[in-house]
């Protein structure tokens, strides 16, 4: 009983270190310090922006991208616009092509090399002193170019994050996944008051040009390019200013499993190059937050795995333990029937509410575990065939 009880103390512990006293800490910690943001117009002139995409086989998407690029509120002769067609087979180099601004220029890559090797060849060619990045499928706010690169003029910001806007909110688990995109973009805005994000959305983001490192193929990009900018000695900050619309990240649950594990799976390689970041007698705050939003919150599935055992052995030794057990098998029994009930029109709206929260909560959980084991294991994922569903926005 002993170890049972220990071991669920110790799970408990880390789900209330994850929801609670992570953000807690970090509110406490953004209250002191003032919002320093500038706004996107200010006297200096626009730095010159290099705006990169890299697609595969996306021509139902690339020309909505370009389209929007050209009509953004930056002046014309400070920016230009990298489409990387990595190893399209389909008409997307054509399309590219069929634009004739001076602005836009097309990379082909011969074979299909995955983003990151796309982007490693990409980024030598530009010429912005400000390297954006953006995918096929975000549809850009007329000033995000603007509000993104304003934060530069501050020689210690390195890199920026955009924000996400879910521009179409379909499918299975929209309503959770909303809330979870909503948390995370708080945890942003905390984490960019102290002056270093440890996550990034590579739906829009950019840093400077003389600050690349060549990705590793096999590590989310975003993030990689965070902690890089970080490890040079640079803030990369959070501008809510600059808004990238898309659709909702999730197409359903087979995706969803897979693009979790995909993501855990190489963001956790990605930390682990970067690795002294968590190193607190050299990163103080900084190590605690990427720790606790970045490792244990991927431990999530192993503190709800041990958590239930240890309730499960300690309900067969004392019944009194059931308050324990309960909402554990409320939570599962909800998550269990929403495939059942998420279409049901007699169902209770509360109850197909919840049961979305707990379904989403759960197969995160399977991808996030799984996602663990490939990283241990070695696995790398370098290329994959991105899921689009419902086209541009």
């Amino acid at each position: 009983m002993r170890v049972s009880l220990l071991a669920a103390l110790c799970s408990f512990l880390g789900l209330l270190h994850l929801f609670v006293v992570y953000p807690l800490v970090l509110f406490l910690a953004a209250r002191r310090r003032p919002n320093t943001a500038p706004g996107p117009m200010g006297a200096a002139a626009p730095l010159s922006v290099s705006l990169v995409c890299v697609v595969h086989n996306g021509a139902e998407l690339i020309g909505n991208k370009i389209e929007n690029s050209l009509a953004l509120n930056y002046p014309a002769h400070r920016m230009e616009i990298l489409v990387v067609s990595d190893g399209s087979t389909d008409a997307t180099e054509a399309v590219v092509g069929s634009f004739q601004d001076a602005r836009v220029r097309l990379v082909a890559l011969p074979t299909w090399q995955g983003k990151n090797r796309a982007f490693n060849r990409a980024v030598p060619l530009c010429t912005g002193d400000v390297v954006v990045v953006s995918d096929a499928d975000a549809r850009l706010e007329a000033d995000a170019l603007l509000h993104l690169t304003a934060r530069f003029h501050d020689p210690s910001v390195g890199g920026v994050c955009g924000r996400r806007v879910i521009a179409e909110a379909a499918g299975a688990f929209s309503s959770a996944q909303g809330r979870y995109i909503s948390l995370d973009e708080k945890i942003k805005q905390w984490e960019s008051r102290l002056g270093r994000l440890t996550s990034n959305d590579g739906k829009l983001y950019g840093f400077r040009r003389g600050l690349f490192q060549a990705l590793d193929p096999a590590v989310t990009d975003d993030l990689f390019v965070c902690l890089t900018v970080i490890s040079s000695g640079f803030r990369f900050v959070y501008e809510g200013g600059a808004l990238a619309h898309i659709p909702m990240p999730s197409r359903g649950f087979r995706h969803e499993l897979v693009r979790r594990r995909r993501i855990v799976s190489r963001s956790l390689r990605g930390i682990w190059l970067h690795r002294r970041l968590l190193n607190p007698f050299r990163y103080g705050f900084y190590a605690f937050c990427l720790f606790s939003n970045k490792i244990n919150r991927r431990m999530m599935p192993c503190y709800l795995l041990v958590l239930f055992a240890a309730t499960l052995f300690l309900c067969a030794d004392n019944a009194g333990w059931l308050w324990l057990l309960a909402p554990q098998a409320m939570g599962l029994l909800l998550a269990g029937v929403f495939p059942l009930v998420r279409r049901g029109r007699r169902v209770p709206r509360p109850v197909r509410k919840f049961s979305g929260i707990a379904f989403y909560v759960l197969l995160g959980a399977l991808g996030t575990l799984l996602g663990m084991l490939d990283a241990v294991a070695g696995k790398k994922v370098v290329s994959w065939s991105p899921v689009k569903g419902g086209g541009a926005p």
